[in-house]
Parts: C-alpha cells; structure tokens; sequence
C-alpha cells in the first residue's frame, strides 16, 4: 500500500481541516501540487492542514479559480466546513449492472 493511501485510511473526517479536506478530495493532489495551486510553498500548506496557520484571501481566490477552472466541484463554504455528506468526494467508475 502506498504510503499516502495508507495515511487516509487513519485520518478521521472529525479531525480534518476543511484545506486538507480541499486538498485531498476535491483536487486529490500532494501539498506540494497544492502549495503551486494556491502559490505558496509546501510548508505553508502543512501549517495550514495543522491549523497553525490560514491561507490569506489571495492564496483562497488562487484555490477557488484552480478548482473553477478544472471543472471541479466547488462552494466557497469549503474553506470553512467540511461537508456533512461528502458530495466533493471523487468516486470510482460504477460497473455497469448484470
């Protein structure tokens, strides 16, 4: 197992911060891709996760104007709460029905 899948597996949703929850499960990508989403450094991104720090609200229009122009699923709420039913979450491809 990879060591980031690994990783998901013992993050709690209860202990998450809405930037991780961003980062991980609507652009699904590493802090560093993050930190040149939202034009920071990886660092930056970490203290942010760890809550010591918030991205100001150049580094969030950055975040939102990624996430608009990838077509991803966004609501500026995002930033503050993450949501009670995941709606952002990516999902696998569902088999078609025997």
């Amino acid at each position: 197992m990879h060591i980031d899948a690994a990783m998901r597996l013992c993050i709690s949703p209860d202990t998450m911060k809405p930037i991780e929850h961003i980062r991980r499960f609507v652009f699904d990508v590493s802090q560093s891709a993050f930190a040149e989403i939202a034009g920071t450094t990886q660092p930056s991104v970490s203290r942010w996760e760890q809550g010591l720090q918030e991205p100001d609200l150049s580094e969030m229009e950055r975040i939102r104007q990624a996430a608009l122009k990838r077509r991803l699923s966004w609501d500026d709420r995002l930033f503050f709460e993450i949501p009670k039913r995941d709606s952002t979450r990516r999902s696998a491809p569902r088999s078609p029905a025997a």
